[in-house]
């Protein structure tokens, strides 16, 4: 009931209690996390306090955030932080038949790829391997499954690994 649950871990006019959920860190993200000045960093970091304190669960998408939250509000109630990572129930996916290549040495990258996770340095240890190795040209292959920004993509012929490339959105 509206009236039992504890005024300030309430969402503002809903009578329902908050809960925050952090698919990603909100302080220290390498992407987003970019303070101006010390008072915008100091300011973020008391926004994300408030949230914190005033929800009735906080939910993180990895161990590491939820460990990092610990780390950082000792003060709150160890119940209150949850993991529920990102995944899919395989009965909502019945006609999907994993693909065996049995032919090929297939190294997959799953997720964004912007910002600093580029892989500028892995395809140009492929390229060496290439050059020194030949014959990983016809056993090797790359899938990239997720998003990749425009310039990640141009490294791919750059690097001469177009033929044994795939990027799957």
């Amino acid at each position: 009931k509206p009236e039992d649950v504890d005024k300030k871990i309430v969402f503002v006019g809903t009578g329902l209690p908050m809960v925050a959920d952090f698919r990603d860190i909100w302080i220290g993200n390498y992407y987003y996390y970019h303070p101006a000045t010390p008072w915008h960093d100091r300011l973020q970091r008391r926004l994300e306090r408030r949230v914190v304190e005033r929800a009735r669960s906080v939910i993180s998408a990895t161990g590491p955030i939820t460990d990092d939250f610990l780390a950082r509000y000792p003060d709150q109630p160890r119940e209150k932080f949850v993991t529920i990572t990102n995944g899919f129930d395989p009965p909502d996916y019945p006609e999907v038949t994993p693909r065996i290549d049995t032919e090929h040495f297939t190294i997959s990258y799953v997720g964004t790829m912007f910002g600093s996770t580029s892989p500028a340095a892995f395809f140009r240890a492929v390229r060496m391997l290439l050059h020194k190795e030949p014959r990983w040209r016809d056993k090797l292959r790359l899938r990239f499954v997720g998003t990749m920004i425009e310039p990640f993509k141009a490294m791919i012929d750059r690097h001469g690994l177009g033929g044994i490339t795939t990027l799957d959105p």
